[in-house]
């Protein structure tokens, strides 16, 4: 995805504080480096800190991906405009991802076969090549414009 696009992965580390702080601190930081437009991905417990972020109104970001999202939503993510893919796991009952479905305006969902809790390692060319495409084509993405084929 590099070498098309600028995605800033989110992996929150324990000690980062709340979902809000964390986001807050990794904004300030992108503005120190200039970088302003992005897209955005955030897995498990890191995906709320990474909404937090889209939900910046001084943040351009192009879209968020949030692969196997832990807990439920903030109501405060109602608000948000940004397109929104929410990749869900078939390995497991969590229902945080159809939440998320469920709240925002512009959210897209997809189940990850064969994936639990860490879709990056289970799937991790599944989780690249659908984030991609939702990346680049936003609501297009569900067939590839490479071989007319959808990725499981």
């Amino acid at each position: 995805m590099a070498e098309r696009r600028r995605v800033i992965v989110f992996a929150k580390p324990a000690d980062a504080g709340s979902a809000q702080e964390a986001a807050r601190r990794i904004g300030a930081a992108l503005a120190r480096l200039g970088i302003e437009r992005f897209d955005l991905m955030g897995e498990g417990a890191a995906a709320a800190a990474a909404m937090w972020l889209a939900a910046a109104p001084e943040a351009d970001i192009g879209s968020v991906v949030l692969a196997a999202p832990d807990g439920p939503p903030d109501e405060a993510f109602r608000e948000m405009r940004r397109p929104v893919l929410v990749l869900s796991r078939t390995k497991d009952q969590s229902d945080a991802g159809g939440r998320y479905r469920m709240l925002l305006a512009d959210c897209h969902f997809m189940l990850v076969y064969d994936a639990g809790p860490d879709i990056g390692a289970e799937r991790p060319e599944a989780l690249a090549f659908i984030a991609r495409e939702f990346f680049e084509r936003r609501d297009l993405f569900l067939v590839s414009r490479e071989n007319g084929r959808t990725f499981p």
